[in-house]
């Protein structure tokens, strides 16, 4: 039987993919007691589908209170990942293992044999090492003047598991280096990945691999992996990072250097993801081919879209035969220094969702974006995908359609909270009449920047 044990699922938000990442874990856990330990530093989240006693909410702020230095923005809570364990065992502290799992990760053990598994060995941490040399590892400046190179452990804990006596031995060690940095000794605390190893080798307990619990072939840093490849990940014992569509595509593109070479299917990256993978971050490389001006890019792209993707996923981007707006001529009321092209108005309707604007106006009174479909088409409904960085400046935008572009007919207006786009919350009007042009118009004095709009046709023939 395995010892008591407390499994702590680290987030800063919440939504579906945290409720199917947490449903996985729970399933792989029979007699520990699964606890959310949620980031609450900017800002409260809401709606988090686990029972509220085991919810444990923490911030910055208290962290500091329990006298552990915060050096840097808000997000240096997150990345000192031992920070939030030291929180939850001044709230629980009698458990005999507590591991560490953050919300892009997943185990594929049983988590009773595991923890039964060190108990027996007397392990008191497992992390995963990190394989870069010690002196050319980019956060080594932040270890000078505490750790001598030789004794540097640089390990990741985005799985990680805890003994009671190494947790608790932990947090006296890293408040002791704040009182340090509190006196003016110390200008920077070691980061996360080698503060964690670091301490607790030199406090002589033992360390133990991860790869040496399973297989880490898929755990590092990168590349993403997207949760629909976990069926064929099976037999993998620890992965990260597992990410949604969305977060796999952004994830892939802000590490990589040359996004166009993602295009090659010789590409070293590309091939450990499979095509099935690139269809949903394609999206992203579209625009970042778009933006610098490579035509022939976003056509490879465009064909490369169409070739592995799904028909749901095509329906989605505009890319199937329903979108009559795609490759139409596009026309706005102003051009901003911000354009990205000298006819701005075309990216609207040249591509699929990205997130990022496509078109942009200045700011002025009732700035406006419209096609012409060049023939009369029966349309069922308009789909106005949002810039997702700045939502609000769409709001109130309000939809007319013409079939001659003179007498135009408001179809609907937004109304409430911000709408999304690529995140699988376009703005959805209803048309259903017989019309050529379609505008877009703020109602007031503004910005207009949106990333697609889609006109879907009507399923009866025109």
């Amino acid at each position: 039987m395995a010892p008591t044990y407390a499994v702590l699922f680290r987030c800063h938000f919440w939504d579906d993919f945290c409720t199917r990442q947490l449903e996985r874990l729970k399933q792989r856990c029979e007699t520990g007691d699964v606890f959310v330990v949620v980031d609450e530093t900017q800002g409260p989240v809401s709606a988090i589908t686990h029972s509220e006693d085991r919810i444990l909410r923490v911030t910055g702020a208290a962290a500091e209170a329990l006298g552990l230095a915060h050096i840097g923005d808000a997000a240096a809570f997150w990345y000192n990942a031992d920070y939030p364990l030291h929180l939850f065992t001044r709230r629980y502290p009698d458990y005999r293992y507590y591991l560490m799992i953050e919300f892009d990760a997943v185990v594929n053990v049983g988590l009773d044999g595991l923890i039964a598994r060190l108990d027996a060995d007397g392990v008191d941490f497992v992390g995963e090492p990190i394989p870069v040399p010690t002196l050319t590892w980019p956060w080594l400046y932040t270890c000078e003047g505490w750790y001598a190179p030789e004794d540097i452990r640089k390990w990741l804990t985005c799985i990680s598991v805890f003994s009671h006596r190494a947790a608790h031995t932990l947090f006296q060690r890293r408040v002791r280096a704040s009182a340090r940095v509190r006196a003016g000794e110390a200008t920077v605390m070691p980061f996360c990945e080698a503060a964690v190893g670091t301490e607790l080798h030199l406090a002589g307990f033992r360390l133990t691999p991860l790869h040496e619990l399973g297989s880490t072939r898929c755990y590092g840093t990168f590349p993403p992996r997207p949760e629909e490849d976990l069926p064929l990940l099976a037999e993998e014992s620890f992965l990260h990072p597992i990410l949604d569509r969305r977060r796999f595509a952004a994830k892939l593109m802000s590490e990589t250097t040359d996004i166009p070479a993602l295009l090659n299917e010789d590409n070293p990256t590309r091939g450990s993801l499979g095509n099935a993978a690139m269809a949903w971050a394609l999206p992203l490389i579209h625009h970042h081919l778009y933006r610098i001006g490579d035509d022939a890019g976003c056509r490879r792209a465009l064909d490369q879209l169409r070739l592995y993707a799904d028909s749901d996923w095509l329906r989605f981007l505009g890319l199937d035969a329903s979108n009559i707006a795609f490759g139409k001529p596009a026309a706005q009321s102003s051009r901003s220094d911000w354009s990205l092209r000298p006819h701005d108005a075309a990216g609207a309707v040249v591509g699929p969702p990205s997130g990022a604007f496509s078109f942009h106006t200045l700011l002025e009174e009732r700035p406006w974006w419209a096609v012409d479909l060049l023939s009369p088409h029966s349309v069922s409904r308009v789909l106005v995908f949002n810039r997702l960085e700045i939502p609000n400046r769409a709001n109130g935008l309000e939809l007319y359609v013409s079939i001659d572009g003179r007498h135009w007919y408001l179809a609907g207006r937004h109304e409430g909270t911000p709408f999304g786009g690529w995140d699988g919350r376009p703005l959805d009007i209803a048309v259903d009449r017989m019309i050529r042009f379609v505008r877009l118009e703020l109602p007031h004095r503004g910005i207009l920047h949106l990333d697609q709009v889609q006109v879907i046709r009507s399923a009866a023939p025109d």
